[in-house]
């Protein structure tokens, strides 16, 4: 560099980097390919002369319009119609898109020989034909896990600044025209890659949860992985330890593993044949500020700065301050030295309590700002699972009746998420104390009330994803200093599809008392399930009675039962914590208990939606007539193996549960 001047530091990084970099594309690099057993088609007939059009129509259409690297086509008709689609990576060239889709429809007839549907999958781009329409289907099948070889195995040990990035990149995607999105991830101890992308025959909204549903394979296949991809018909994800888009990108030799099947990785690197000047120039950038960056980050973390993948202004000690952020999807890597600073070395005195994730500490960082930090517990059994769920959910979730996540941390054998601190702790910790109670008068009650229906609605309704809570409790629902509600805990927590309406389990998780008829017997999960749980949580709220710890003139008894025993008697007025002396509305209190009985009826098609229990408690329209329930959970079967503790306030704490993965 040295014998270069000043005035051509361009063209010597350009030197640098063609002799790192090939100077003709080859063959695209291979991947995977998939051929399912259909039936085959007869050489020489009608379909295989209707493939042939296509796949001479698809490989021919890249042309200076380029359809921006993907393209649908058809051809023929009747029984003997082929489909076919090919997408190529969002940061290729016309050029090596073209090269890709050319190679691609001659490779895809030699590896799936006279088969009606094929999917070949290439570094460079993907090809598709049906002779079934699947335009616009948004499908993650076939769902193909396949890692890099030389990547870690440590079954154990799970990747989690995949989670945040790649669902930062999902996010990131749905916004793009090109379904596309492809960064970098930077923290204090890793650097990663990630990219997502989704054929453009389907909306912003399908590409989310074609791309969501690839996600949840990710613990499957990819444990202990640092370089993986997942690979659907409509989707597909990517996550690697280098560089591999922006036209610059290293090839892995060696065996490719995975679920289906094996095939070599051949080395290319690749280099875009556009006009040599142009090309040069901006290869030579590329390289400049690479380097560049590469240099100011690892000064950066020389100096000690905590570097988490940011979307706004950071406050001291390395926590995005939310509010004033652009973007509510950026995940904070909080290093382990703030933690300990911020908690006093995990002092007693700082502890809030403990679940089955482990212990809870209140923390204060430089700037001031309390927080909760829950630390994973070497000896729990489930709070790596829990940990990563809750992570996976809560990054996606946004609302002022949800608790915030503000960051997390994870160096050596430490796990650690970090929410804004809840100066008021749980709904529990007043609802069935004896003095606090009195704190809790009709108004804050109603005021609890409505806030958790919000938030629940955001959950099944509003939000992005749609969330089955499945352990709501008066101890999930935290009180912040103006006793407004934030549900918390999403360790448990099921990701629904949009159209998806029920799922079943073999492992009941959530709270004794709180779980619906069938799910607590036949593991049957739906929205109707935390429905049930709100009305359970009503009634505990009017009585100020604990719903498992409830007697009712020295007898055990069931708290639903009980409320319909004073339905029947008074319209539910001798449902009424005594702490309330007289200061509710005799009304408001004869329509809270007639709600809570409708969401705790029986057969779960009885019971309202969230949006219907919002209507119900906002107005006075005529409400449907409940029917006596008549499954308490006296009758059911317990199995404390997979029951929650109910013996200590839950204080911004995990629940002692039984995770069952997706």
């Amino acid at each position: 560099m040295a014998s270069c001047g000043f005035s051509s530091i361009v063209s010597c990084l350009v030197l640098i980097c063609f002799r790192y970099l090939a100077t003709q594309a080859t063959d695209p690099a291979y991947i995977l390919h998939f051929c399912p057993q259909v039936i085959n088609f007869t050489s020489t007939n009608t379909y295989e002369s209707n493939l042939i059009t296509l796949l001479s129509n698809l490989s021919s259409s890249i042309n200076s319009s380029y359809a921006n690297g993907f393209r649908t086509s058809e051809s023929g008709r009747g029984p003997d119609i082929v489909y076919g689609v090919f997408l190529c990576r969002g940061d290729m060239s016309m050029d090596n898109c073209r090269n890709c889709v050319r190679f691609a429809a001659k490779d895809i007839l030699d590896r799936c020989d006279a088969r009606k549907e094929a999917i070949v999958w290439y570094d460079e781009c993907m090809l598709h034909y049906s002779n079934v329409n699947f335009f616009g289907s948004g499908e993650t099948w076939p769902a193909m896990p396949y890692w890099n070889p030389n990547s870690s195995n440590n079954p154990n040990n799970m990747d989690f600044g995949s989670i945040g990035l790649i669902y930062t990149l999902i996010d990131r995607a749905q916004r793009s025209d090109k379904l596309y999105a492809a960064d970098q991830l930077e923290n204090a101890s890793i650097e990663r890659y990630g990219m997502v992308q989704c054929t453009r025959d389907i909306d912003a909204n399908a590409c989310g949860t074609c791309l969501n549903n690839l996600t949840n394979r990710i613990g499957d296949c990819c444990k202990g992985k640092v370089g993986w991809r997942v690979l659907g018909a409509s989707c597909y994800l990517r996550y690697e330890k280098y560089p591999f888009f922006n036209g610059t990108f290293v090839k892995t030799q060696g065996t490719v593993t995975g679920a289906t099947g094996k095939g070599k990785v051949r080395t290319t690197a690749v280099f875009a044949t556009v006009p040599a000047v142009v090309l040069t120039f901006l290869i030579g950038l590329c390289c400049y500020f690479s380097y560049r960056r590469r240099r100011v980050r690892k000064d950066a973390m020389s100096s000690g700065e905590i570097k988490g993948k940011t979307h706004g202004p950071l406050l001291d000690g390395g926590i995005m301050d939310s509010e004033n952020s652009n973007n509510d999807q950026g995940m904070n890597y909080v290093s382990l030295q703030t933690v300990i600073a911020a908690t006093n070395g995990f002092s007693d005195d700082n502890k809030l309590g403990e679940g089955g994730f482990g212990p809870v500490y209140k923390g204060k960082l430089p700037s001031g700002m309390d927080v909760a930090i829950k630390r994973l517990s070497r000896k729990s059994s489930q709070g790596l699972t829990e940990f990563k769920n809750e992570l996976i959910l809560i990054i996606k979730l946004q609302h002022k009746n949800l608790v915030r996540l503000l960051g997390y941390c994870m160096e050596g054998d430490e796990k650690l998420l970090i929410y804004e601190f809840m100066p008021n702790k749980s709904l529990d910790a007043f609802l069935f104390d004896s003095h606090k109670c009195k704190e809790l008068d009709w108004e804050k009650r109603m005021k609890i009330v409505h806030g958790t229906t919000k938030g629940l609605q955001y959950l099944h309704e509003d939000s992005r994803l749609k969330i089955i809570h499945r352990d709501l409790k008066a101890g999930n629902i935290l009180l912040d200093d103006e006793m407004n509600p934030k549900i918390s805990d999403f360790g448990t927590a099921r990701i629904f599809q949009c159209k998806q309406v029920e799922d079943s389990t073999d492992r009941i998780v959530g709270t004794f008392g709180y779980r619906s008829p069938e799910y607590a017997l036949g593991g049957m999960i739906s929205e109707k399930l935390d429905i049930y749980s709100f009305g359970v949580l009503m009634l505990e709220i009017i009585s100020g009675k604990k719903v498992t710890r409830f007697f009712h003139k020295g007898k055990k008894h069931s708290l639903v039962s009980y409320a319909w025993e004073c339905w029947i008697e008074t319209e539910g007025l001798n449902l009424v914590d005594e702490a309330l002396e007289g200061s509710y509305s005799p009304t408001e209190v004869t329509r809270c208990v007639h709600v809570a009985l409708l969401c705790t009826q029986d057969n779960p098609t009885e019971r309202p939606a969230i949006s219907q229990i919002a209507y119900m408690l906002s107005n006075d329209k005529e409400l449907p007539q409940p029917k006596q329930p008549m499954f308490t959970y006296c009758n059911a079967l317990r199995n404390d193996q997979h029951s929650t503790s109910e013996d200590v306030y839950s204080i911004n704490e995990a629940t002692l549960t039984a995770i069952q993965g997706r």
